[in-house]
């Protein structure tokens, strides 16, 4: 603008009055109703723009946790387990070295025993067998045995020390070693080195000289519940894993056990082959089994990792899983006795099971027993999310006494819908005799 002045003035004449001249534009406010729209505008995009980033943030965010280094670690060993075939001589090993890792998972039941002692934490087949063997076929069943017959025909529960307790009276015998224990009495017979003065009691484990049982041997079908002699063939699907999981069951879990034995509630059911397809189950829940890719398995979100922080949870788990099992067993003996329900006579509603009317339980129902154990132990034991294995034992109790108060009013409707019948009866009977005894006359 100076320099316009100056060059207005130099030209003289008609511009030159220009030169003093200086420029002004005021600030002219807009009207208020623009104002308004301005800013209704600049907030409609700032709400647009948080509304995009919450939708962004929310497809990032993991509704579960993915399981952290030490659960991922124990998924893998469950995974190699379960694909590891049953085979006799099997034998897998490996050093320890006492990390943080390994003195977490050395308290599970597929190790020998003598890990600190012989720095070695191993896997074998032979091992796993025997102890199956003589905790599943041979102890429950000798005298004091909680599989025992009592004069009063009822079972006898005992703990698993007394159980080993029962082998010898007089010193504890390492049945797990090389060598063969003493033999005992066979069953029916007497036994060659019996002393007549005496009073130790001795049971006969069939353990030969190599320190194995007997295979095959018609304990394995009739006492433990596969399907063959041999029970390496029922391995198939589940492979070390589920053999290390009946080791469990029968060292650890006797009340448990006791179900499926002579006596139990759910004795109907064979208990290997029952124990070896609730393993599938949980293999398929939690992600190790076959069908899973590894990769998948280890980005999976789940509610329940964080249980698995404790490698005690897939024990517990399978634990559950089959006392869930054998309570939906005694529930449909229980539901088949419901009067006016599925299996009653000449009721018009039609059951895809098949049981008997008066109220017992087949192994021909055992697909309809693991659809609806599948559907409580995913959705209401797993669904829940527990965070530790307390937490996770607590949600099985409540869910049993939600099953229990469930059951109990079925059986609730089915005495009003019985009470009812009878009282229909009872009226029409009256109104027959009522009829008679007026003669006929209309």
């Amino acid at each position: 603008a100076g320099a316009a002045a100056k060059s207005g003035g130099g030209g003289g004449g008609g511009v030159g009055g220009l030169g003093g001249l200086h420029v002004h534009i005021p600030h002219v406010p807009l009207p208020s109703a623009a104002t308004t729209a301005a800013s209704a505008a600049s907030s409609a995009a700032t709400a647009a723009a948080s509304s995009i980033a919450g939708a962004i943030g929310g497809l990032t965010v993991r509704k579960y946790t993915l399981p952290d280094k030490t659960v991922a670690s124990q998924v893998l060993m469950y995974r190699q387990l379960l694909h590891t075939s049953c085979r006799p001589g099997l034998r897998l090993s490996r050093a320890y070295q006492a990390t943080a890792a390994q003195k977490a998972v050395m308290h599970m039941p597929w190790w020998e025993q003598g890990i600190e002692q012989t720095k070695r934490m191993v896997i074998s087949y032979d091992n796993l067998i025997v102890r199956l063997w003589l905790n599943g076929a041979i102890m429950p069943y000798a005298e004091g045995g909680f599989a025992h017959r009592t004069d009063d025909g009822a079972a006898k529960k005992t703990d698993n020390k007394d159980h080993v307790g029962n082998i010898s009276t007089a010193e504890p015998v390492d049945l797990l070693s090389g060598a063969a224990p003493q033999a005992g009495p066979a069953e029916g017979g007497e036994s060659p080195q019996s002393d007549a003065a005496s009073s130790e009691s001795h049971v006969d484990t069939l353990i030969d000289d190599r320190g194995l049982p007997p295979i095959p041997h018609q304990y394995w079908v009739n006492r433990l519940g596969f399907q063959q002699p041999d029970p390496v063939t029922d391995f198939r699907s589940g492979g070390v894993l589920s053999l290390a999981m009946l080791v469990h069951i029968v060292e650890s879990c006797p009340s448990t056990h006791a179900r499926f034995l002579p006596g139990g509630d759910a004795s109907v059911l064979p208990f290997g082959i029952t124990c070896i397809n609730v393993t599938d189950m949980l293999a398929k829940f939690l992600m190790f089994s076959k069908s899973v890719d590894r990769i998948d398995a280890l980005l999976s979100q789940k509610p329940f990792w964080r249980m698995f922080a404790d490698p005690s949870s897939v024990l517990v788990m399978e634990e559950l899983s089959l006392e869930t099992l054998a309570d939906v067993v005694v529930e449909m003996g229980r539901e088949r006795k419901i009067p006016g329900g599925k299996h009653e006579k000449g009721s018009n509603l039609h059951s895809n099971l098949h049981g008997e009317r008066d109220g017992k339980v087949t192994v021909f129902d055992f697909a309809e027993i693991l659809g609806r154990t599948e559907k409580r132990v995913n959705n209401d034991l797993l669904g829940a999310g527990p965070k530790s294995v307390q937490e996770l034992r607590a949600v099985h109790a409540r869910n049993r006494q939600r099953y229990a108060k469930a059951l109990e009013r079925k059986e609730r409707d089915g005495a009003r819908y019985l009470a009812k019948q009878q009282g229909s009866k009872s009226a029409a009977a009256s109104a027959e005799a009522g009829a008679g005894a007026g003669g006929g006359t209309p």
